[in-house]
């Protein structure tokens, strides 16, 4: 109990600050080319690769705030993104960073804050929403 006393004499109570989205860019083939273009130029491709499969080089150097390996996200598996996989959930991200991972957030760092939405629309345009089946292989003795 002390240290919730604590936490509040400090003045952090209360949630999270709550997140001023800009204005939702939909998703279009020249949206993506532009994410495509954020992609590259914020160097998302030396953690998550060049195809956003998670393998950049820099994935080896990669730590938690703990000092514990951390893996960056495979962009082309939704499904299993901190936070959920829907446009709103990935653009918060992207807003916010992650805590306690490498994963920096953007929001302030960009000119245009509506590139946040290009971003978001070439991350979902890397893989599909949900995992897809795979093929049966049958093996017999």
């Amino acid at each position: 109990m002390a240290y919730l006393q604590d936490v509040r004499a400090r003045g952090l109570q209360g949630g999270p600050k709550k997140l001023e989205l800009p204005k939702e860019v939909a998703s279009s083939e020249a949206s993506i080319k532009r994410g495509k273009e954020m992609f590259e130029a914020i160097e998302c491709h030396k953690c998550h690769g060049t195809e956003g499969r998670g393998d950049g080089p820099s994935r080896p150097e990669l730590k938690d705030e703990w000092g514990q390996p951390i893996a960056p996200a495979n962009l082309t598996k939704r499904w299993n993104f901190r936070g959920g996989r829907s446009r709103t959930e990935i653009a918060t991200r992207l807003a916010n960073g992650v805590l306690g991972t490498p994963m920096p957030a953007f929001l302030e760092r960009w000119r245009k804050p509506e590139d946040i939405w290009h971003l978001t629309n070439y991350i979902v345009s890397l893989g599909p929403d949900s995992p897809q089946p795979a093929t049966l292989v049958t093996v017999a003795r």
